[in-house]
């Protein structure tokens, strides 16, 4: 049985290199590694063959959004502690 599935592992590959050439020359290669939309375009164009390569840009996608998220959260962190020091408080009366 783990033959028969690494045979259809390889010929899908095989498939999705034959199909990719041609596809990534429509959208332009250099775009598919800047852009998201353009990754999850060529992988639609390639059909259920291309499925590994877009979870693959999902995950980097997702993996890059949350680190700046994460920056961004540090930054926000640090800019608030000065703004709390330097605050002015209540009257007193």
């Amino acid at each position: 049985m783990s033959c028969l599935a690494v045979a259809l592992m390889v010929a899908s590959m095989v498939a999705l290199y034959t199909a990719l050439p041609s596809i990534a020359v429509d959208i332009g290669a250099s775009h598919v590694s800047e852009s998201y939309a353009a990754a999850l375009e060529l992988a639609g164009r390639s059909g259920p063959v291309a499925e590994p390569f877009r979870q693959f840009a999902e995950a980097a996608f997702v993996h890059g959004i949350s680190q700046a998220a994460f920056v961004l959260g540090c930054v926000v962190l640090v800019g608030a502690v000065p703004i709390a020091i330097w605050s002015p408080g209540r009257n007193r009366r």
